[in-house]
């Protein structure tokens, strides 16, 4: 098995539990009694599950997403270092963004967690489904061409960009490293994915 195998956080609705698949069988014990201390350096996926987004219930991604920020010191390990999924939606024809159970979801989990230009990692897709959900669907290039820049520039200057400041200087980042982060995620939202 690969040394560096990422750890898999898997947020499901099963008795207010957080099922986590990983390479560290301890992880879950050491959630579930409050462990803030962080435990590996290995990237962290937020699988969202196709139930939790029908009954719209964040509880369980909202205990993984909050232990995130339990400490300066967990939040500067997770920093860039975390990727979120939707579950269940493999045989559904749309993009995730378009369906409106997904959206809403989204929209929802937002006001309690606007940290994504922190901690999502600029080489994967989570960040991309998360701002593609405050879009318009179903626009031809031309008119997203038109649209998305602007809707994109008032949900970084009004929501995430307010969000990154406050955490990064929550943990003490300077006003470079800030920056750093800032132009990695406009550089993505512009551009896609960087490369590894």
């Amino acid at each position: 098995m690969n040394d560096r195998l990422a750890l898999t956080l898997s947020i499901y609705q099963a008795a207010s539990l957080v099922s986590t698949v990983t390479a560290n069988p301890n992880l879950l014990l050491l959630l579930a009694i409050g462990y803030t201390e962080p435990m590996l350096c290995d990237p962290v996926f937020f699988i969202i599950s196709r139930r939790d987004i029908e009954r719209a219930d964040l509880r369980e991604t909202l205990v993984g997403l909050k232990h995130l920020t339990s400490s300066v010191e967990v939040a500067k390990a997770y920093c860039e270092r975390v990727d979120i999924a939707f579950h269940g939606y493999d045989d559904d024809p749309r993009e995730l963004w378009e369906i409106p159970e997904v959206r809403e979801f989204v929209y929802k989990l937002d006001t309690h967690f606007p940290y994504w230009l922190f901690f999502l990692d600029k080489k994967l897709l989570g960040l991309r489904c998360l701002a593609w959900c405050f879009l318009p669907p179903f626009l031809k290039k031309e008119a997203q061409r038109e649209i998305y820049p602007k809707r994109l520039a008032e949900l970084l200057e009004r929501r995430w960009f307010p969000a990154l400041n406050a955490i990064a200087g929550w943990v003490g980042m300077s006003d470079d490293e800030i920056m750093a982060i800032t132009d990695r995620s406009v550089e993505y939202l512009l551009r896609g994915p960087t490369s590894a």
